[in-house]
C-alpha cells in the first residue's frame, strides 16, 4: 500500500541485494527485505550462495493507493424523519459500525432512520488497503414538546380566550378565522361558532410538532364559565336566571351594559354567589365588574 512498508521474504540461497535501494526502509537482514513506495516501480533481487554463485530476478512490484473517504449529506434530522449518508472514494466499504435502522441505497448511500442519535464508523477498502475509519455522527433532534393553555377552551358567545402556547420557537394558527393573529405564543380567540383549529410549532432546530384542537362557543344559557384569571365564575340557574359564584372575595358587583352604564349595583362583601334575573335586560352584550383589593375588574358576556 502506498506509503507503507511491506515486507519481502526471500528464500533458495544465503545472502541477497536489492536495487534500486532507494526503496528499501532498513538494510537487508537475512531473508527478509523491506520495502516502501508510493507509485509502481520495478525491482531487481540478487541471491548469492556461499559458494559465491550468483542469481537475479526482476519483479513488479504494484502499489495500491490508500483510499480516501469523502462522506456527503446532512447529518442530523428530526425524530420521525429520516436523512442519507453519501460516501465516496473507494471502490469497496466496510461498515465498523451500524445501526439496524438503516438501510442500503444504491452502491454508495445509506439510509438512516434511527429515533436516537447515533455513530457510524466506515472505512474504505482498495485492494487490501483500508482508509483510516471515519466516524459519522449522526444527530436525531426529538420534536418539540408542545404545550396549549387552557386545557378548557369553551367560551360565551361574544367573549374572547387567551390562548398560549408553551414549548417551540416559532407558532402558526389556522385558521385564522376567529383569532386575533396566526403566528405568535399567544392569540385572542374569538370565534362566533365552533371552530377547528390547528396549531403547528417548530423548534430552533427546524423541528414541527402540530396540536389539533376545537374551539368550543356556547350561549349563556347553557354555559359554566370561568373567565382566564377571573375571580368570578357563572353559569344558568334556571331559564331567565344566571348564578355568579365567587372564587375569591368580592367587596363589589355592577352589572354594566355595552356602553358602559352601570345597570345594577350589589353589595357581596359577605357573600360566596348570587343568582340575577337575567329576564330583566334585553339580548347584547354585558359586562360583570367586580371590586377587589379595591381594584375593578370587568368580565364580559351576552345574552341571545
Amino acid at each position: 500500500m502506498s506509503g507503507d512498508t511491506n515486507l519481502v521474504k526471500l528464500y533458495g540461497a544465503d545472502s541477497y541485494m536489492f536495487s534500486p535501494s532507494n526503496y528499501l526502509t532498513k538494510p537487508i537482514s537475512g531473508d527478509s527485505i523491506y520495502l516502501a513506495a508510493n507509485q509502481p516501480f520495478a525491482g531487481r533481487i540478487i541471491a548469492m550462495n556461499t559458494y559465491g554463485c550468483k542469481d537475479s530476478v526482476e519483479i513488479n512490484f504494484n502499489v495500491f493507493q490508500k483510499p480516501s473517504i469523502l462522506i456527503h449529506g446532512k447529518l442530523s434530522y428530526c425524530l420521525g424523519d429520516s436523512t442519507a449518508i453519501n460516501y465516496s472514494g473507494a471502490p469497496n466499504y466496510e461498515w465498523i459500525n451500524k445501526s439496524a435502522f438503516s438501510k442500503f441505497e444504491g452502491d454508495s448511500t445509506l439510509k438512516v432512520y434511527n429515533s436516537q442519535s447515533y455513530t457510524y464508523k466506515l472505512r474504505g477498502v482498495n485492494q487490501g488497503c483500508y482508509s483510516n475509519v471515519f466516524d459519522i455522527p449522526i444527530k436525531v433532534y426529538q420534536k418539540p414538546n408542545l404545550i396549549l393553555k387552557p386545557d378548557n377552551r369553551i367560551i360565551t358567545k361574544g367573549n374572547q380566550m387567551i390562548l398560549t402556547a408553551y414549548g417551540a420557537k416559532k407558532y402558526t394558527w389556522s385558521p385564522k378565522i376567529g383569532l386575533s393573529s396566526d403566528t405568535g405564543s399567544s392569540v385572542i380567540a374569538s370565534p362566533s361558532i365552533n371552530t377547528n383549529y390547528t396549531l403547528i410549532a417548530m423548534d430552533s432546530n427546524g423541528c414541527s410538532h402540530s396540536l389539533s384542537f376545537k374551539m368550543t362557543v356556547q350561549t349563556n344559557s347553557n354555559l359554566t364559565y370561568s373567565p382566564n384569571d377571573a375571580a368570578i365564575k357563572f353559569y344558568k340557574h334556571a331559564d331567565g336566571f344566571m348564578n355568579i359564584e365567587f372564587i375569591d372575595q368580592i367587596e363589589e358587583l355592577v352589572i354594566l351594559n355595552a356602553n358602559g352604564k352601570i345597570l345594577n349595583k350589589i353589595g357581596v362583601s359577605d357573600r360566596t354567589s348570587l343568582t340575577i334575573n337575567t329576564t330583566l335586560f334585553s339580548k347584547g352584550v354585558y359586562f360583570i365588574g367586580y371590586r377587589i383589593n379595591a381594584k375593578m375588574e370587568y368580565v364580559k358576556f351576552m345574552l341571545d
